[in-house]
C-alpha cells in the first residue's frame, strides 16, 4: 500500500510571478511554420508585437492572473485546448486526434511547463535513471550488474499506450510527491481531462513519469520513461507469472501492460 502522499496545501511555495522577459523569450521561441490559432494571430504577428512598448508588460500580467486563477472556469477556457479528429488521408474511418489552441496561449504554456519540468526534473533523477546523466551508460551497467546474481531473468515490459492512458489522479500524485508548488499542481490539474490526452512535449512526457512512479517503486527494473526492465532473482519463476504479476500491479495504478509485446530477456 503507497503512503499516502503530503497534502497539496502543504506545497504552498508561490514560484516568482511570470516576467516580461519571460513572455519575450516564450515568444521567440515558438516556430514561425507553426499555424496560428483561431484568432489567425500567428507567430511571427506576435514577435512584431513583442516588440510594442508596453505589450509584454500587459501579456506578462494577464498570465499571472490566469495562473493565480488556473482552476476557476471563466480562466481555465482562456488557455484550454480544443480538440479536433482530422480524418487520415486514405485510410477509412481512421482520424489524427489535434489540439487546437491559441497561439499566445502557447507562450503561456511554454513558460509553466518550463518551470514545472525543473521542478520535477531533481526529484525524477533519483526515482529513475532516465533523467539521470548518461542515462543509457548507467543503465547497461544497472542491468549488466544485475544480471551476474545467479538465477536472475530480465523480463521487458510494454506499456500499452502510455502517454495517453496515465490517469490523472497519478500525475497529480506524482506531483505532490515531488512536492511541486501548489499554483502550479493548479494549472497541471486545471488543463487535464480524465486523461491528458495526446502528449508531445518534454515536460508532458515528464508528467508520465511522475505517474507511473508510484508502480516502478514496486517492481526491481530500470526504467527509460514508458520502457521497463524488470529483473527477477528466481529463475525458476516462469517470465510469464512475472508478466502476468506485473500487469495485474499495473491496472492498479491505471495502466495496462501489452502482454503480447513484452520480452523475456534471459
Amino acid at each position: 500500500v503507497r503512503p499516502p502522499p503530503p497534502e497539496p496545501t502543504q506545497n504552498m511555495d508561490i514560484p516568482v510571478k511570470i516576467t516580461e522577459e519571460e513572455v519575450i523569450r516564450a515568444v521567440r521561441s515558438m516556430g514561425l511554420s507553426k499555424s496560428p490559432g483561431p484568432s489567425g494571430l500567428g507567430p511571427a504577428h506576435w514577435r512584431i508585437l513583442i516588440q510594442v512598448q508596453g505589450v509584454p508588460e500587459i501579456l506578462a500580467q494577464a498570465f499571472n492572473e490566469i495562473l493565480g486563477s488556473a482552476q476557476k472556469r471563466e480562466y481555465r477556457d482562456l488557455y484550454a485546448f480544443r480538440f479536433a479528429l482530422i480524418p487520415k488521408d486514405g485510410v477509412a474511418g481512421k482520424h489524427r486526434p489535434v489540439a487546437i489552441g491559441e497561439t499566445i496561449t502557447m507562450a503561456f504554456h511554454k513558460i509553466l511547463l518550463s518551470r514545472l519540468k525543473a521542478q520535477v526534473t531533481g526529484y525524477l533523477e533519483h526515482e529513475q535513471i532516465a533523467f539521470r546523466r548518461n542515462a543509457h551508460a548507467v543503465g547497461v551497467r544497472m542491468a549488466f550488474n544485475s544480471m551476474q546474481k545467479e538465477g536472475t531473468q530480465a523480463v521487458a515490459l510494454d506499456m500499452q499506450n502510455a502517454f495517453n492512458s496515465i490517469p490523472k489522479e497519478e500525475i497529480l500524485h506524482g506531483l505532490d510527491e515531488a512536492h511541486v508548488p501548489l499554483v502550479l499542481r493548479n494549472y497541471t490539474e486545471a488543463r487535464s481531462a480524465p486523461r491528458l490526452g495526446p502528449l508531445r512535449r518534454p515536460a508532458e512526457h515528464d508528467a508520465y513519469c511522475l505517474g507511473q512512479n508510484a508502480l516502478l517503486r514496486q517492481l526491481k527494473l530500470i526504467a527509460y520513461a514508458d520502457d521497463v526492465l524488470i529483473f527477477h532473482e528466481n529463475i525458476s519463476v516462469d517470465a510469464a507469472d512475472i508478466i502476468r504479476e506485473a500487469s495485474d500491479l499495473a491496472r492498479r495504478f491505471g495502466l495496462t501492460v501489452n502482454v503480447d509485446k513484452c520480452k523475456d530477456r534471459k
